[in-house]
């Protein structure tokens, strides 16, 4: 494998390292919520 290569898998593994969570999976149910609580923040100041 190329170092170029090399480098890059290195770096997907870090970025999936940064996704792994205990957490459970938001529903969509949650998720809207969050984007509708975001939107106001961002919205209405």
């Amino acid at each position: 494998m190329s170092n170029t290569q090399t480098e890059k898998s290195n770096a997907i593994e870090r970025m999936r390292g940064l996704l792994k969570t205990l957490e459970p999976t938001p529903t969509d149910k949650e998720v809207e919520k969050m984007l509708e609580e975001r939107r106001s923040q961002r919205f209405l100041k």
